[in-house]
């Protein structure tokens, strides 16, 4: 039964980056052929590429339970993001915030389905428990940039110190109590 769930996740996570790469490739060529207009950095062209064929890599190989591939998307989300955050940083708009903490726990939730014991199974992981810290800075990051757009700054860093300082003493006492 257990494997059963595992797949299923495994597939609808390989469906997930299939979208991705689907619809940002069709965005990119909709933009080339200029019925969309938009204009593009060399570090925006060189992501919409890189995103694409990662993201047809990843299907791939979780489709067909490819240790390699739960490997890839572990490292993957944590290095997207954080060059992603970094970026927005540089030109932040008005809502972009909140766009951008929709996609994170999207990957917050990715990541912890493919952290669960009957994934790791599935893909014959072992010892790579030790990645699973990179959930918590990434959830931490789209609730800022969520509350940021809502609230302002001020709250936003408030409310991020709250929920890490929160986090932190459950996990104490989930630590006390076991």
């Amino acid at each position: 039964m257990d494997e059963i769930r595992a797949k299923k996740w495994s597939r609808l996570i390989a469906i997930w980056f299939l979208l991705g790469s689907v619809i940002g490739g069709i965005f990119y060529l909709l933009t080339q052929l200029s019925i969309i207009e938009e204009e593009f950095s060399l570090y925006e062209h060189i992501d919409f590429y890189v995103d694409f064929i990662l993201g047809l890599i990843i299907f791939y190989g979780l489709l067909s339970i490819k240790p390699w591939s739960w490997k890839l998307i572990v490292i993957i989300i944590p290095l997207s993001w954080l060059f992603d955050i970094i970026y927005i940083s540089q030109d932040y708009q008005q809502g972009v915030g909140f766009v951008f903490a929709m996609f994170i726990f999207i990957d917050v939730v990715i990541l912890n389905l493919l952290f669960t014991p009957g994934v790791k199974k599935l893909f014959n992981i072992q010892n790579w428990s030790s990645f699973k810290w990179v959930i918590t800075p990434l959830w931490l990051s789209g609730a800022f940039l969520g509350v940021n757009d809502i609230f302002g700054a001020l709250v936003a860093v408030i409310f991020s110190v709250s929920l890490f300082t929160g986090l932190k003493i459950v996990r104490k006492y989930r630590e006390s109590t076991s």
